[in-house]
This record gives C-alpha cells, structure tokens and sequence, in this order.
C-alpha cells in the first residue's frame, strides 16, 4: 500500500494510521466492522518528517513506525542522466494517449530539458513533454514548444562578433576571427573534459571548473553538450 505525500496528513488522520499500523485492523468506508489486514506500507514525501516531528506537526511515534527502512530518491536536477530516457518514454504515452505522431525531440529542446532544474521532478517533466506533443507543430519537438520556464535556458542564437586579425608582411588583407566561436569552443571543450573526468557527474564536474551545478548546467545547454554512446562498449564523443 503506497501513502503518497504522507507528511501532508492532518492530524486525526496521522492517529488513524498509526492504530492500523499498531493492530493491523481497520474499517472500510461504508462497513460497520472492522477487518484484520496483512499489508506493506510504503510512505513517500517530500518533507522532512523529523523536522515536522519537532515542531510538533508529525507524530513522532508514527515517524518511527513508519521509518523501518529509508530509501532517499535525488530531484530529477541531480538526475540529469535519466531526462533524455524519461522523455522518449513520455513521448510514446504521450503519442498514444492524445493520437499524436511525433517522433522526437531536436537537440536544442533535449539540451534546454537538461539543463531545467525541474523543481516538479518527474511529473513536471511528463506535463512538459505531453503539452509539446500535442502543441507540435512538426514530427519532431523544437525549442517553440517547451514551456517558456525551459525556453529561457535554449542557446541563443548570437551574432558573430568580428574582430580584424593582426597584418602580415606583404598582406594587406584583414582576417575576421570571430572571437565568440573561438571562446566558445575553448569553454565547450573545458566542459566536455570535465564532465568526461568526472565520469558525466554534473556536480563533480562542477567543482573541477569552479562553478555552480546551475551555472554548468546552462553552459551545456548553451553548447548543445549531450552524451553519446557507439557500439556495446559505450564509448563515443559527446556531440
């Protein structure tokens, strides 16, 4: 049995719970009897219970029933790895359930997915994909179709920036070096071996150039950075 959010109950309801999880009996809606029941509970929540336990807005006692064993899941940001999976996945449900006919994402929208922080986790990113689904345009989901919270995070398209390049000896011509570009791909390859060292952890990597995971996480994004893998070996250069 799954009590999702559990630390959002009030408290009779944390009291009732407690005596079914104490005797093992309860009463179904409607029957005026009660039942003896051999279930597993499994309880989620986002809170911190022991923190409520202090302020006196969890039962303690039910804390400790509840907490036999204690399985801590990471927010989808720290879980970047697994986005691109859920989103084909989320694709596919999404096709089926609204007749749709897409058949993926481009590289700029699966980039700005990556680098979302997703404060609704899981199903903030399900909602996402299935609005691009039925909104898009084409067969394949683009920047325009994401959510403007995820659009602000898609490589702008800048504007080249020449600047002339030094004279040569019997060269009267100016070279443009687009100094952007060269600074770009400089700071891609700094990133790309960062996150190849540390194994593709975004927050290991972080800490190796010295930024935030957030601030990482925008530069991927910026870049196009995505990891690929060739052959049953899983080697590869990230695109």
């Amino acid at each position: 049995m799954l009590l999702d959010e559990v630390g959002e109950l009030p408290a009779a309801a944390q009291a009732a719970l407690l005596r079914v999880l104490e005797d093992k009996r309860l009463t179904r809606v409607g029957a005026t009897r009660e039942i003896e029941v051999d279930v597993r509970v499994l309880a989620a929540t986002h809170r911190d219970l022991l923190a409520m336990c202090e302020a006196n807005d969890f039962r303690l006692d039910l804390y400790y029933r509840l907490n036999a064993m204690t399985l801590t899941i990471p927010p989808l940001r720290e879980r970047a790895e697994e986005i691109e999976p859920l989103v084909d996945r989320f694709v596919e449900q999404a096709n089926r359930t609204n007749d749709c006919h897409v058949r993926g994402i481009d590289e700029a929208a699966m980039a700005a997915l990556c680098a979302y922080p997703w404060p609704g986790n899981v199903r903030e990113l399900r909602n996402a994909v299935e609005r691009a689904v039925v909104i898009a345009y084409d067969e394949t989901i683009t920047v325009d179709e994401l959510p403007e919270p995820v659009r602000e995070l898609a490589a702008p398209g800048e504007p080249a920036v020449a600047i002339p390049a030094p004279r040569t000896s019997g060269d009267a011509s100016v070279a443009a070096v687009n100094l952007k570009e060269k600074l770009g791909q400089v700071e891609a390859d700094l990133i790309i071996a960062a996150l190849g060292g540390a194994g593709w952890n975004r927050e290991e990597a972080a800490r190796t150039l010295g930024v935030s995971l957030r601030t990482l996480a925008r530069r991927i994004a910026a870049h196009g950075i995505r990891r690929v893998s060739y052959g049953r070996d899983g080697g590869g250069e990230p695109e």
